[in-house]
Parts: structure tokens; sequence; C-alpha cells
């Protein structure tokens, strides 16, 4: 009986996917002073040239993708486990998610190949106003091509600024990670430097560590030496922890086995040359108001 029920929740599931919903879900912190799940929502209608405020950046086109924000899933590790592991084989195979299988297969990864549990791509950096507009654009092209139907949530590693009582992005490199399961759970644990130089969990990561399910765009590490956080993945009994940076070496991603790099479907060394190509307005305005900007404060 339960896994009768399962399995008509999971149908449900995918048609609600079906109908064409391409938004940004929240994560548990205030965007100082902006509700993500009321007040910043895009419009249906955008406009020829969008409004941006803060520093002064060149005139750019906007994509405006009537997305919406809604509630983030409160599915622990343990829950998403334990409902996994009840499920039948062939409703295991339905969660296989199309925005998955559709890009394993261009860039020649086997979409049946079980060990892999999820692809990602560098979008890029974002520390300012000019470079969050470069890498939104690198984003559109991904979401034109394979997320126009998809549901993407952020999973930001932040810290709170006791001077300004602001929360901030820690970190400015973006990535967007698509698991080979729609109902992969994704946890960010924020990592720092223990007295012997040691990377361990940071002392307050119980109040920062963050978890989405799906598809998300992931963003962390100050430094090009190291990354500041950790991302766990988790379906059923499949599990993998890892920290994405680049390699100063050769310039790919450090990853595990379980994880492939599929950045070189859109460049964006290539990309952000691209003056014409259109940003996209809803991750922007995400971002934006999470970037720390000294020089106007």
């Amino acid at each position: 009986m339960v896994r009768n029920s399962l399995v008509i929740v999971l149908f449900t599931v995918l048609l609600a996917g079906a109908v064409g919903i391409n938004s940004f879900g929240p994560q548990n912190y205030a965007s100082n002073g902006k509700d993500l799940s009321g007040e910043l929502v895009v419009t249906a209608e955008s406009e020829e040239e969008a409004e941006l405020t803060g520093p002064e950046i060149a005139e750019e086109t906007a994509v405006d993708t009537g997305a919406t924000f809604p509630e983030p899933d409160e599915l622990s590790e343990e829950e998403a486990g334990e409902t996994l592991a009840d499920l039948p084989p062939a409703a295991a195979e339905i969660l296989v998610s199309e925005v998955y299988r559709k890009i394993a297969m261009d860039v020649g990864i086997d979409p049946e190949d079980d060990s892999i549990m999820a692809i990602i791509a560098f979008l890029g950096s974002a520390y300012d106003a000019e470079s969050l507009t470069q890498m939104a654009r690198v984003f559109n092209l991904w979401n034109e091509a394979y997320l126009s139907e998809a549901e993407v949530k952020p999973l930001f590693n932040t810290r709170f600024d006791e001077q300004s009582g602001k929360v901030y992005l820690d970190g400015s490199e973006v990535y967007l990670l698509i698991p080979r399961y729609e109902m992969t759970t994704a946890t960010l644990v924020p990592l720092e430097f223990s007295a012997d130089f040691n990377l361990v969990e940071a002392a307050d990561a119980d109040m920062r560590t963050k978890q989405n399910t799906g598809i998300v765009i992931i963003e962390q590490n100050v430094s090009d030496l190291f990354p500041n956080a950790k991302i766990i993945l988790q379906f059923g009994k499949d599990y993998v922890e890892f920290s994405p940076y680049i390699s100063l070496k050769d310039g790919s991603l450090v990853l595990p086995e379980e994880v492939k790099d599929v950045s070189r479907l859109f460049s964006w060394q290539a990309i952000r040359r691209l003056e014409a190509t259109p940003y996209h307005e809803g991750l922007y305005q995400l971002m934006y108001d999470l970037i720390h900007f000294p020089d106007i404060e």
C-alpha cells in the first residue's frame, strides 16, 4: 500500500513538472530585508532593458522567464533515504531526470550509467555587478537549452556580517549541479581551517548548512587555492561528498568519479566575451542583494 502511494505521488510530481515552471526556490535565510518567497518575484512580462540598481554597469539585455520562488524542500537525508529505499525499481527509474538525460547524451555520457550521481558545470564567478551579469549570461544559455521547464533551487554558502547586520555570499564561484535522479538531496556544509590547517566543518556549520532537492545553483569558494564548503549528495543508499573547485594546474574541475564536468557545453570563458548574450534576470536579482559591495555602503 505504501509503495502504491509513493508511485502515485511520484507521477503527480512528474505531471506538475511538465506544466513548465522555471523557478528559484529560496533557502532558509533572510535576503537583506527581502522575502524571497514573496517580494522577489520575476513577473511574466519582461521589459526590453532591465533596471539595475547599485554600481553602474553597461546597459544589458535581461531575460525574464516568469520565475517564481516556491518554499524550500524540508526533506532530510534520513527521510530521503527511507522513502527511496521503499520504492520498487520501476518507480525509481521514473525519477531519472530528463534534464540530466538530455545533457548527458549531448556530452557523450551514458545516461543509464548508474555509477554517476550528478553532472556539474562551472558558470563563472560573481563578486560584483559586472561579473554577476557575465555569469547570469552563461546560466541563461543553459536555461534556454535545457532548463526552461525545470525548477532550479539555490544552494548558497552565506555568512552573517555583524557590522552591517546583513547576510552575504561567502564565496564567488557559481556552479550548476544536475543530479541523475530528481529526488537526490544536495546539502552544502561550510568549511574552515582548523588549528593544524586542515579543512573541517565550520564551527557554525549547524546554522549555515543548507539543503535542497533536485537541480541546484551552488555558490561557494572565496579563494582559488581551497574550497570553503562541501557538497553532500544522497539518493537512497547512494552517497558522495565533495568540494568543487577549479584546478590551478589545468583549469579543470576537481571532482569525484560520481560527478562529471559538463562545463564544455557552454564555455564561460568564450561566452563572457559575447556582450550581446542576454543574461538571466531572475538569477541576477536573486544574487545581487547577497553580494557584498563595501564601496557603496
